[in-house]
This record gives C-alpha cells, sequence and structure tokens, in this order.
C-alpha cells in the first residue's frame, strides 16, 4: 500500500477493497445509473452518505407523523 501513497500522478482504480480505498481523494460512485463524483476519501463518503440517510429518514419520520395528525 505504500506504493500507493507514494504515487503522485493520476490513477484510476476500480474497487471494494477497503485498505485500497483509504489511499483515494476522489470516488466515482455508480449509483441507479449516475455516477456522482465525491471529492475526499471513503470515510468521508461513508459520513457524508450517512448523514444524507440520517437526514432523509428523519424527513420521512416527520412526513408521517404529520400525515396522521392530518389524518385525525
Amino acid at each position: 500500500m505504500w506504493m500507493l501513497q507514494a504515487y503522485e500522478d493520476t490513477l484510476i482504480v476500480a474497487s471494494h477493497d477497503m485498505e485500497i480505498l483509504r489511499f483515494v481523494d476522489t470516488l466515482w460512485h455508480i449509483e441507479e445509473g449516475k455516477i456522482p463524483v465525491f471529492s475526499g476519501n471513503y470515510e468521508d463518503y461513508r459520513r457524508e452518505t450517512q448523514n444524507k440517510r440520517t437526514f432523509l429518514e428523519n424527513d420521512l419520520l416527520q412526513l408521517t407523523q404529520k400525515k396522521k395528525e392530518a389524518h385525525n
């Protein structure tokens, strides 16, 4: 892995290996037929993805509660 850290040029890697993904600074993630580009390392990507998921889950919960209140 030290070779990846020392490499200064551009390298495109397709991998699911978490050890390799620690060394990237840009992620292209195939998702629902699209390829969003994320600037940052894999841990940053996971953190942001989890934050978005939590935000969406909270929104869904609030909408569900409002729907129940409106129905009553």
